[in-house]
């Protein structure tokens, strides 16, 4: 796990970059002042360390349905290194 910048678009707007942690695969752990959230990663950015979740694409918030499925998220970030998956 580490810690990145996440954009998320919506209705074809960009907002501005937040802080987000990198799990593993093509996953984000975001939070605001509604909550905690997991979203895939849409696209890389030629920002380091910067990722598009397009939630035009996908809305989904994998640990809405499923909570607990935020620890097995979190172990396998501990036992493995970031790789990059495709869309």
């Amino acid at each position: 796990m580490r810690k990145v910048n996440v954009i998320f678009v919506l209705e074809g707007k960009a907002d501005q970059p937040q802080e987000a942690l990198l799990l593993t695969g093509d996953k984000v752990l975001v939070s605001d002042d509604e909550g905690i959230g997991v979203y895939r990663i849409t696209t890389e950015t030629t920002e380091p360390n910067t990722y598009i979740v397009n939630l035009d694409e996908n809305n989904t918030d994998i640990i809405a349905k499923s909570p607990k499925s935020l620890y097995d998220l979190i172990l396998k970030g501990a036992n493995s290194t970031f790789r990059w998956i495709s869309a």
